[in-house]
């Protein structure tokens, strides 16, 4: 029994937080906050509108929500290991966010790529990874005007002076919840978690199983084990 409880206790705990990023191909898992951020590039295009409406059962998006800003700086300090929680642009060390921008996609080169077939890089000639990205997407919050947030994470290698920034909370276009731009999508998340009754639920499962399998060792060694 006390390894019944003790795996129990393992499933709830396996659920801790950690540091780790997985990169899935259409969404990447931060381990550490416990959510699935969808790329970016797949909601590019869309309102807010549309995307909402696709959250529900069978949706396109089912299963996920709108991320605030606070989750995009919270998403971009995990991945550097520098605490955010501002409202303003932040410059990066080179190299400290480029590769959140390839794992969200970059907005920018699924628009040329669909208009040119081209990545910007491409377009200017240089080797991938070494000209212009950025992930720019809607998020849930609203401006006092009544407009919406966006988030831009944005690594630019055009020149020695260039530098990577982001801002979780950019008003670079005034975006209503009807408006579609073809470099903005959205940052969608999801939780993977279990919730706690799920966590419950497998407890009681495996306690279950246990108690099964002794009820099983009872019968078979009991005189009586050859007739049950």
């Amino acid at each position: 029994m006390k390894k019944l409880f003790a795996a129990a206790l393992f499933v709830a705990l396996s659920q801790s937080a950690n540091a780790t990023f997985i990169d899935n191909g259409t969404y990447l898992t931060d381990s550490q906050t416990g959510l699935d951020w969808l790329d970016v590039t797949s909601s590019v295009y869309q309102s807010y509108n549309y995307v909402s409406s696709q959250f529900g059962s069978g949706g396109l998006y089912e299963g996920y929500s709108y991320a605030t800003g606070a989750q995009v700086n919270e998403l971009i300090s995990n991945w550097t290991g520098n605490t955010i929680a501002t409202m303003n642009p932040i410059i990066h060390p080179e190299g400290a966010i480029d590769g959140l921008v390839a794992a969200l996609g970059s907005t920018l080169d699924s628009f040329m790529f669909a208009a040119y077939g081209l990545t910007y890089d491409q377009f200017l000639g240089v080797n991938e990874g070494e000209g212009f990205d950025y992930t720019y997407g809607m998020i849930a919050d609203v401006t006092g005007l009544g407009t919406r947030f966006a988030s831009l994470i944005s690594d630019d290698d055009t020149t020695a002076n260039s530098f990577d920034v982001s801002i979780a909370y950019f008003t670079g276009e005034t975006i209503t919840d009807s408006s579609v731009y073809p470099m903005v999508g959205s940052y969608l998340v999801r939780n993977t978690i279990p919730e706690p009754a799920s966590l419950a639920l497998v407890g009681l499962g495996l306690l279950s199983l246990g108690l099964f399998r002794r009820s099983r060792r009872i019968e078979k060694n009991s005189p009586l084990g050859h007739a049950i």
